[in-house]
């Protein structure tokens, strides 16, 4: 499966936290397998235009794993997509919402 780490917007800067909260990346798993974008600004146009590459074997029950973590390592938010549904449509592309860490929202 080939990942396209494109853009975001509307992320919001994290009160009062400082410059450790300024930045972040976008962190993908799958399977053992981890991959990172570069440090961007958080703002409202934020881009990356990374890819990666991961090796899948089943995707019954898998998904992609996303979160975008801050420069001091604190999880803003994450997403996760069904590799199965990736697989049965062959592209995917589109605007994803960040989930709660805890993913409750």
């Amino acid at each position: 499966v080939e990942i396209f780490v494109v853009s975001a917007r509307s992320v919001p800067l994290a009160p009062g936290r400082g410059d450790e909260r300024r930045w972040v990346r976008v962190v993908a798993a799958f399977g053992g397998q981890g991959m990172s974008t570069s440090l961007v600004e958080v703002g409202s146009s934020m881009r990356w235009q990374s890819s990666f590459r991961v090796a899948v074997d089943n995707p019954a029950d898998a998904a992609l794993l996303f979160n975008m973590v801050y420069v001091d390592g604190g999880v803003l938010g994450k997403v996760a997509v069904p590799v199965q549904r990736l697989a049965a449509a062959g592209t995917e592309q589109g605007w994803y919402d960040l989930r709660d860490p805890s993913g409750e929202d």
